[in-house]
């Protein structure tokens, strides 16, 4: 799947992102509720390979931390943008994140 430069994907609840390859130049934005505030973190897998050229959003901005996005081949993030949730609160504080099961070759930001 290719997301184009100025396209938006929302994903707005738990579910498998698939098995096909993404190539991200726009957005992709995980647990994007109505709602400000999403009522729990939720856990997302894609099956393939994911290339980050745009932002990935974890989470939207101001929900709860907590979300897991699980690629199972690898991840390669292209001056593209990862945005994450966290609560900083001490060693054990609940924050969002990326499990990478394959290779990760990344050159990004992170905020």
């Amino acid at each position: 799947m290719n997301i184009a430069n100025s396209a938006n994907v929302l994903v707005s609840h738990a579910q498998g992102l698939g098995s096909a390859n993404v190539e991200n130049n726009g957005t992709l934005a995980l647990n994007n509720s109505a709602e400000k505030r999403a009522a729990a973190s939720v856990n997302y897998t894609l099956g393939g390979n994911l290339t980050n050229n745009g932002t990935l959003m974890t989470g939207m901005s101001g929900q709860q931390a907590g979300n897991v996005l699980v690629v199972k081949g690898n991840y390669h993030g292209n001056n593209g943008q990862l945005v994450m949730n966290t609560v900083l609160n001490g060693d054990d504080s609940v924050t969002d994140k990326l499990v990478v099961e394959g290779v990760l070759a990344a050159r990004l930001p992170l905020r």
